[in-house]
């Protein structure tokens, strides 16, 4: 007589991995992220998703950065896949400064025909490329110029302004009130600075 007992018997069933988690983390954090051509919602510059084993064509985008675009293959079963997106800034920094002029201290400052403020101005970010400049002050021509930012560039302007005005003394009868175009300007004397231009001077003293 033979016995045979025979033990239990298990089936297992291995499920193979085909998935695992994307993960992406943006530089700016504000920009915008494209992968297969759809827009993703980020967090606080973070995407992270569970994808399909696969290659990925992303592109993340922001204005004044150069798009950055390429491709993430996802084929590790046991790690998260890990991408850091920094996007190259399209901008410089521009500072408007009066330099020796001391006077142009204080002068209207229009790039590319938008007020930019008054001189000094201090790292004004600015597109990169080439922009027009213009400065106004009461007393000097009107300054033009054209300028190229490059990328990541600091650059500085000190425009030469060219003076448009005289200095003038007048002096008459010490009680003598002073007119110049009809605008009082003191008694006896004045000294001050006028633009180009004619004008007409009085002097006006009671009984005289």
């Amino acid at each position: 007589v033979m016995k045979i007992t025979a033990g239990s018997v298990r089936t297992i069933v291995e499920h193979a991995v085909t998935h695992q988690f994307l993960y992406m983390e943006l530089d700016p954090a504000d920009a915008m992220l494209e992968i297969g051509g759809k827009i993703k919602a980020t967090n606080d510059g973070v995407y992270q998703e569970l994808v399909q084993f696969g290659r990925y064509d992303y592109r993340a985008h922001r204005m004044n950065y150069h798009d950055a675009v390429g491709t993430v293959t996802v084929s590790d079963p046991d790690n998260t896949t890990r991408v850091k997106v920094k996007l190259k800034p399209a901008f410089g920094h521009l500072s408007v400064l009066a330099g020796s002029q001391s006077d142009i201290t204080g002068a209207a400052v229009y790039i590319d025909d938008k007020p930019a403020g008054e001189i000094p101005i201090q790292n004004m970010q600015l597109s990169s490329g080439t922009h027009q400049i213009r400065v106004i002050k009461p007393m000097y021509e009107i300054y033009n110029g054209t300028f190229t930012i490059v990328d990541e560039e600091n650059k500085t302007i000190t425009p030469a302004l060219v003076a448009d005005f005289a200095e003038v003394t007048v002096k008459t009868n010490q009680g003598a009130v002073i007119y110049i175009n009809g605008e009082e300007k003191g008694k006896g004397s004045w000294k001050g600075r006028l633009s180009t231009g004619s004008y007409v001077f009085e002097g006006r003293q009671q009984g005289h």
